[in-house]
């Protein structure tokens, strides 16, 4: 088992050039390198890795898969890297990962990454340091944990940063509304931040729900809802 190592790598919103150093060198030693293609761009990882390293997207790779990697990697000795999107702390479920690695007595490290709601608020020119700030996510294939509601957080009247937003716009536009956010509050919603393909849209919290909708924006929405959606600047 000489050698043999996993590396849990944030890979960024999205950008190529928006990995981090420390991931680039994992990459780059990695015999094995898995990544979500629907939250990290190929080029990212074809930049980066070794010629004769194996490439396994998820997909086609399947979560057994995945496991039979980690597999081969304690009986042959290999350094594995699992790219994620964003960081892999956040929303990025890496604890069952490091859970699978731990039983079959593989050394890990976490290599932190670029997160999406720093990228959307960058784009967007939100400052997100004014007072508190609430990162939460709506529910979706994993549900929430108890007592864990949009509307609770909302209460506080802070700046609140919503992962996966575009999941029943309306609902989300509800939640917010009744946990005290009044129809005039300043929102962004950012799509595919940091992507070539990426949007920023801006509208009272009153319209949140129609705009969303209207626009069609599906996966990898964030929606930023509070003081610190109201933004310094727009890009050129």
């Amino acid at each position: 088992m000489s050698g043999a190592r996993v590396y849990f790598i944030g890979g960024g919103p999205g950008a190529a050039d928006l990995l981090t150093l420390r991931g680039v060198r994992a990459i780059a030693v990695a015999d094995v390198v898995v990544w979500g293609q629907s939250l990290v761009s190929e080029e990212l990882v074809t930049e980066h890795a070794r010629t004769t390293a194996e490439l396994a997207p998820w997909p086609p790779l399947s979560a057994e898969g995945l496991l039979e990697v980690y597999d081969r990697a304690r009986r042959n000795g290999l350094t594995v890297a699992r790219v994620y999107g964003g960081d892999p702390t956040i929303y990025g479920w890496v604890h069952e990962e490091i859970a699978s690695v731990t039983e079959r007595g593989l050394p890990y490290e976490v290599v932190p990454g670029v997160t999406s709601m720093a990228a959307a608020a960058a784009a967007a020119g939100c400052i997100l340091s004014g007072g508190m700030l609430i990162l939460a996510r709506r529910e979706g294939w994993r549900p929430l944990p108890p007592g864990e509601h949009i509307r609770d957080y909302a209460r506080h009247g802070t700046t609140m940063a919503l992962y996966m937003a575009s999941r029943e716009p309306h609902e989300l536009q509800r939640e917010l509304t009744e946990g005290g956010y009044g129809p005039a509050t300043p929102c962004v919603i950012v799509h595919r931040a940091s992507w070539p393909d990426e949007r920023i849209l801006r509208c009272p919290l009153g319209e949140l729900g129609d705009r969303i909708e209207a626009d069609q924006l599906g996966h990898q929405t964030l929606v930023f809802v509070g003081p610190g959606a109201e933004g310094v600047a727009t890009r050129g």
